[in-house]
């Protein structure tokens, strides 16, 4: 199954990406023939199976729904109705093809799949979680960009308040006590009184000589 035929039974774009095959979209009422890849990444692979452990139908079912924008655990069944999107898809001969978004439960999908069908899905699955992986990169690097360069939408660098101008010393003066002014507390400190005169003058002091042995 190369080629499917992809229907857009809802009101919105279905938007299909691939990294290699490039993106499509598809407008409400319209159909595009397009390889068994999209369908397999953006609707799940209608071969894989939960047999045993192997979960991958499973798998399939979280896988893609987290691709739509749906997270188990912090949404409900009202949310995914509103979010899935309105597909279906069919071979070129006009048979109708069930993903794993249609049926779940597998009941609708047909036979167990092959060991083709089976390599097939563990490469779409690798596919899808290689195009999320790059969904984010291009998400974070075009955030980092709008911020490098201030596109509109990001959030401005906070206006810092410039650095205060140098304030010169001034000089503070105490209030004079009362009956006392500044310039009588000059004089006073200038007038320093005379020594006696037979006072002797004052010396260097000569070294001392450490007494060793008895007195």
């Amino acid at each position: 199954m190369d080629l499917l035929r992809i229907r857009n039974v809802g009101e919105r774009p279905l938007v299909l990406r691939h990294d290699e095959k490039g993106d499509v979209t598809i407008e409400p009422g319209q159909e595009r023939i397009l390889p068994a890849e999209y369908a397999y990444v953006y609707f799940g692979n209608p071969a894989a199976r939960d047999v045993g452990k192997d979960k991958s139908r499973e798998f399939e079912w979280r896988r893609c729904r987290t691709l739509w924008g749906f997270y188990g655990g912090l949404m409900g069944p009202e949310d995914w109705e509103r979010i899935r999107p309105k597909f279906e898809c069919y071979d070129l001969d006009g048979n109708r093809v069930y993903m794993v978004l249609d049926d779940p439960d597998g009941t609708l999908a047909g036979a167990a799949p092959s060991a083709a069908q089976s390599d097939a899905v563990e490469r779409a699955g690798m596919e899808a979680q290689i195009a999320a992986l790059q969904a984010q990169v291009d998400r974070l690097s075009r955030m980092l960009v709008a911020q490098t360069t201030g596109a509109p939408g990001t959030v401005p660098a906070p206006d810092l308040p410039p650095p205060p101008a140098d304030v010169e010393p001034t000089e503070v003066s105490l209030p004079d006590p009362p009956g006392e002014t500044q310039a009588e507390r000059n004089a006073a400190r200038d007038d320093i009184p005379e020594p006696p005169a037979d006072e002797p003058p004052v010396t260097a002091d000569a070294p001392r000589t450490t007494r060793i042995g008895g007195r």
